[in-house]
């Protein structure tokens, strides 16, 4: 049994467990005490001296903030003495502070700022304002010690919470403040760049660097990896797992967001490593590599996927067996529905199998997980096109249309008379059949996306002597991730940026293709191309092979019967994902237009839960958050580490490379200050 202690403060009583600090009892029970060396999770300090209180039997006031409830006690929280001292402690702490809070990137955010209010302290005499040199040498944040009030906040984080313990109290010109121990720079120091001391400092002392957090969210600033991502795995746990060579919980926490995360790693363009805050240092982590090297080498045996032990009512089919299609599958079989999948095509897999190339995807990788995921009990029905979906809802309590975006875009009508001109998706189709005719030498894919480079590299492999890339962007604004590119450059394909097609001129000898250089280019609202060019300035190329791989559209058969937006996607509800008939779902790219595989996966997702709503139960549950390690190992040298050079060989090689993640997510588990505002009785009275 709980050891409880009463305790009354302002006159109202609350048992608590003995030991209990008195600012946490009154904080949690919308009492407010004004602290600033106090915070949370941080060991107790006492040296602001602003949480004073009076204990009933005690001569003088004491600090709440380690005063600790052994025994019953009476406590008053506000008296004409406690306003009195904690206006006095307020005026030695902003001895020295810059007076003028608006110029401050955290003002209006300052807990200093509002102690002041609170407290009825204005601007002081100025006796001098600490003028100490900033420190911007960290790639992440800023130390501006002029602005430190020695809450030492930062040093408990640092030390106590973290585990580093870099930061000390300095001495320069009469003024003390927080700096690394030996005056370094916070990188040379040995700083794990956590970011603990920027989220525990009450001032601007300690801050992120502008335009960090400018216009997001804060998880989506901080943990920019784990929100980027379409499935929003949690790569930190990820990498944590990986560091201590945990193989099986690494995999998990890939497979618990898809159930094809092999497949994923060699067709994911990598958001997360395009936004890791690793890179700001010095490069960004190699996530990719090793989620591949965690399921193929240090974990290799999945999650057993049988059939799930209890058996929902509901009954549901799922048109088309891409990405999308497949996840949507494979989570409604996990909460019990019986699913049937029905493919058009003779194989399963969707662009997984007809539109990406078998040297990014091999085809025993996809075979491995296809075989996996229909394991669990998914009835699968190739060569089985659906025109009408009357019939579907005769049968089955819900329908998705996961059919994807599968008819190319180009500027032609009568693509099937052209001969050596196709569309990239009915390239690539061709080319993962066997059927692609003799291409000639000389090729161009007019597109900067994915499915461009595809055509690209699959035309080179074909026997292509030289293959050129026109695309609208310039090529470090491309749609195709940097890796991509430079595999592409690396195999001799050549790039066109800020190029377009004025002109495609056919003759008996091939194809005469003009393109001017753009000088500016915008979609208009109804998705049309408006390109302003340079004046004068035109390239020619004689070509035997055009490819337009310029975007993907779907293609709604009329026998569905289902409302469409302009772009010929299928309009759903923002809420319930149902399409214009009822008990009608929609996933993937026939909802959003052309994505990635990551993301046509996560509307899967999302489509499976709708879909078990719609039918009674509760949807997907997340496991809720496990505990982690809180403290980090310092290691020497940390902010020089250099990033994995290709594939790991070695489970020693993948832990070194998981060692260089800054753990992004230990700064979001700790708790925010409580400011007065907060609190129901106000100000002082």
């Amino acid at each position: 049994m709980e050891d409880l202690v009463r305790v009354t403060i302002d006159d109202q009583v609350f048992e608590v467990p003995r030991g209990s600090l008195l600012i946490e009892v009154a904080l949690q029970n919308g009492i407010y005490i004004p602290h600033l060396c106090h915070h949370p999770d941080l060991p107790p300090l006492g040296e602001c001296g602003l949480c004073l209180i009076e204990v009933q039997g005690l001569d003088k006031p004491v600090e709440a903030c380690t005063f600790e409830v052994q025994e019953e006690v009476n406590v008053k929280t506000d008296s004409p003495l406690l306003r009195e001292l904690r206006r006095e402690n307020l005026k030695k702490i902003l001895r020295g502070h810059p007076p003028d809070c608006t110029s401050c990137p955290k003002y209006m955010r300052c807990e200093l700022q509002s102690l002041k209010q609170y407290l009825g302290v204005g601007d002081l005499p100025m006796e001098g304002v600490k003028a100490l040199p900033l420190d911007e040498t960290n790639p992440l944040f800023v130390l501006d010690p002029s602005r430190c009030v020695l809450c030492k906040r930062c040093i408990r984080a640092c030390k106590d919470l973290r585990g580093i313990g870099i930061l000390e109290v300095k001495e320069k010109d009469g003024w003390s403040f927080v700096g690394t121990r030996s005056g370094k720079p916070l990188g040379e120091e040995g700083c794990m760049f956590c970011g603990s001391c920027v989220e525990v400092c009450p001032t601007g002392a300690f801050r992120d660097k502008e335009g960090l957090l400018k216009g997001k969210g804060k998880r989506a600033a901080l943990l920019p990896c784990a929100t980027t991502c379409p499935l929003e795995i949690d790569i930190p746990s990820f990498l944590r797992a990986v560091k201590k060579g945990e193989g099986l919980l690494a995999r998990s926490l890939l497979e618990r967001r898809t159930p094809m995360p092999l497949t994923l790693t060699y067709v994911c363009q990598a958001p997360c490593e395009e936004v890791c805050r690793r890179g700001l240092v010095n490069a960004p982590m190699a996530i990719r590599e090793l989620k591949r090297f965690v399921l193929e080498e240090l974990s290799p045996f999945g999650l057993r996927r049988g059939k799930p032990t209890s058996e929902g009512t509901g009954k549901i089919a799922v048109i088309g067996s891409g990405p999308a299609g497949l996840v949507a599958a494979y989570y409604l079989r996990q909460m019990g529905h019986q699913v049937t999948v029905f493919e058009a095509m003779p194989e399963p897999g969707g662009m997984l199998r007809y539109g990406i190339p078998r040297y990014r995807l091999p085809e025993e990788v996809l075979q491995k997980e296809l075989q996996e995921l229909l394991a669990c009990g998914v009835v699968l029905k190739t060569s089985s096109p659906i025109e009408d979906l009357d019939p579907l809802l005769g049968e089955y309590n819900a329908v998705i249309v996961a059919i994807g975006a599968q008819k190319g875009v180009s500027p032609f009508q009568d693509m099937g008379s052209r001969s050596g001109i196709y569309t990239g998706v009915d390239f690539m189709k061709m080319v993962n059949q066997g059927l692609v005719p003799e291409i000639g030498k000389r090729v161009a894919v007019i597109g900067g996306g994915a499915v461009a480079l595809d055509c690209a590299r699959s035309a080179i492999r074909l026997g292509a002597s030289e293959v050129w890339v026109i695309c609208l962007e310039r090529k470090d604004q491309m749609p195709a991730g940097r890796r991509e590119i430079e595999e592409a450059e690396g195999e001799g394909v050549r790039f066109i940026d800020s190029a377009h097609v004025t002109e495609l001129k056919e003759g008996p000898r091939g194809k005469s293709l003009r393109y001017g250089r753009v000088k500016a280019f915008e979609l208009d609202r109804k998705g049309g191309l408006n390109v302003e060019l340079e004046e004068g300035v035109f390239g020619e190329l004689s070509l035997d092979t055009v490819i337009y791989a310029v975007g993907q559209r779907p293609s709604v058969p009329e026998g569905f019967g289902l409302k469409l937006t302009r772009d010929a996607t299928l309009w759903v509800d923002p809420f319930t994902l149902m399409t214009s008939r009822r008990g009608v779902f929609a996933a993937g790219d026939v909802l959003t237009g052309t994505r990635t595989v990551a993301e046509a996966m996560a509307s899967g997702r999302r489509a499976a839960d709708a879909v078990d709503r719609f039918l009674g139960g509760q949807g997907l549950e997340d496991e809720p958050p496990k505990e982690v390690e809180v403290r980090i190992e310092p290691l020497a040298g940390f902010y020089k580490l250099e990033r994995l050079k290709g594939k790991a060989r070695s489970a020693k090689e993948a832990a070194c490379e998981a060692m260089r993640c800054l753990q992004c997510d230990l700064r979001l588990r700790i708790r925010p200050p409580r400011f007065w505002a907060d609190f129901a009785q106000g100000g002082l009275k």
